[in-house]
């Protein structure tokens, strides 16, 4: 399994490369949804890159 802390400061270090507005921010309760999200994509493809999968599932979080 992939350590939880691990995945959550990705997130936030991702998240703010693309908000460059301080008045957007990640709530705890999204971080938590898209770690789980990520935790999903990672079981269907072990096989992917887990940076890859953490870009896209922040930027399809962002985008929708």
């Amino acid at each position: 399994m992939i350590d939880k802390s691990f995945l959550l400061k990705k997130i936030k270090k991702i998240t703010e490369s693309y908000i460059h507005d301080e008045f957007i921010s990640i709530s705890n309760e999204e971080l938590h949804t898209l770690v789980n999200l990520i935790y999903k994509q990672y079981e269907h493809q072990p096989t992917a890159q887990l940076h890859e999968i953490i870009h896209d599932v922040v930027y399809e979080w962002l985008t929708t």
